[in-house]
Order: structure tokens, then sequence, then C-alpha cells
């Protein structure tokens, strides 16, 4: 008899696929499981958490769920379902009632998403390889690609925007990588930051797409 793992039963979708849901399972994160179908599938845009079911077993769970949805199933042997964005509600009910012999309380729990996950790219202007900081700052964009206007200080750098939907009253999640002239790489002896960081401040070796980077200590 196989040992049954918790863990996750999620639903995603993905803007490449119109009208379709991925229905799947995981024991570890499903931010991370999501990042890494982004990565490892031919689809062009990321795949989004839309909601999930913490289980005690998930290869229970999840056969549950896709044999109740058998007349929906996009192609034999892959997790992709014909769902509507107005049937998601309908979704939520069935997996609920589906899914009450492996969760004690089965309720769909939303993820709490970072906006930076459908990043595409970093655009360096300066090499960061030789700076000890640089200040992270997530702004609202209205475009996805194009360098956005920085006043506040010197732009060492900016995320791009992959295809796919914008995550903000019509504004796309973006980043931008920056140091003020008293910051310590700019006066390495001056009286601000000679031994410590501003609050903004990130390892540039930290910086990765979809995810924020590592705050040193002040």
């Amino acid at each position: 008899m196989k040992r049954a793992i918790a863990g996750a039963v999620y639903v995603m979708d993905n803007f490449s696929i119109p009208n379709q849901v991925k229905i799947g399972q995981t024991a570890g994160s499903v931010l991370e499981r999501a990042r890494t179908l982004s990565r490892t599938s031919a689809v062009a845009t990321p795949f989004r958490v839309l909601f999930y079911y913490d289980v005690s077993d998930v290869a229970v769970g999840e056969c549950l769920v896709h044999r109740s949805l058998r007349c929906r199933r996009v192609r034999h042997g892959r997790e992709f379902f014909w769902v509507t964005k107005d049937e998601l509600g309908d979704l939520q009910d069935l997996m609920t009632v589906m899914l009450t012999s492996v969760a004690d309380d089965p309720k769909p729990k939303e993820v709490q998403r970072d906006d930076l996950f459908g990043e595409e790219s970093v655009v360096w202007l300066e090499d960061p390889s030789a700076l000890p900081y640089v200040r992270e700052s997530v702004i609202h964009h209205v475009h996805r690609q194009s360098r956005p206007r920085w006043q506040p200080g010197r732009m060492i750098g900016y995320t791009t925007q992959g295809p796919g939907p914008s995550s903000e009253h019509g504004r796309f999640t973006r980043r931008v990588f920056w140091l003020k002239p008293y910051d310590r790489s700019e006066d390495p002896h001056g009286p601000h930051y000679r031994d410590c960081a501003p609050t903004e401040a990130v390892a540039p070796a930290s910086i990765v797409l979809g995810k924020r980077g590592t705050r040193l200590d002040r």
C-alpha cells in the first residue's frame, strides 16, 4: 500500500490557453509548482494558481477530482479540463464535495500571489556584480517592456513583464534597481551607509525572475 502524502490539489489557468484549467497535485508549494510548469512548458505565458485545497493524500484527491471531470478532459493522460471563467464557482463547489474524504474541512484557498510572477527578464544598465547592494523598488507601469522613468536615483536595471494580463488596474508590476548618490558604492567613506544598508537594499546576486531580492541586514 502506498503511503499517503499530504499536500495540495490545485487549479491553474494560463492566458495562452483560454477556457481550460490545469488540475494537479503537489506535496510542495503550489506557487513553486506553477513556476516550474511555466519554466518547463512550451506555453508562452506563465501559469497562474487560481485556488487550491489542502488534502491529506494528494494522489487520492487528484484522482477523485479527475474522475468527476472526465467528460471535460481535454486529452487523455493530461491534466487539462474545459472550464470557463464563469464555471469556476461550480468547479469549487464540486471539488469541495469530492475532497471531503481527504480533507477535514475542504475549502478553496487562494495563493498570496506575488505579482512578480510574470517577469520575463532583468535588464541591467550597469554591471551589478561589483556593487555591495542595489535598492529594489516595485512599481506599476503602463508598459510591460519599455525602460521606466526613474527620478529618485541612478537606475542600475529594471525588469520586464512577459505576455499575459495586467496585474494592477491595467498596469504591469515591474521592479527597478537603483542607487542614491550617498549609497556605499557611490560614497564608500560617507556617513550614511558605510557600515550598513538602506531598507530597500538587496544583494545583486540574489536577484532572480519572479522573486524579490534578498534583503540585507541593516
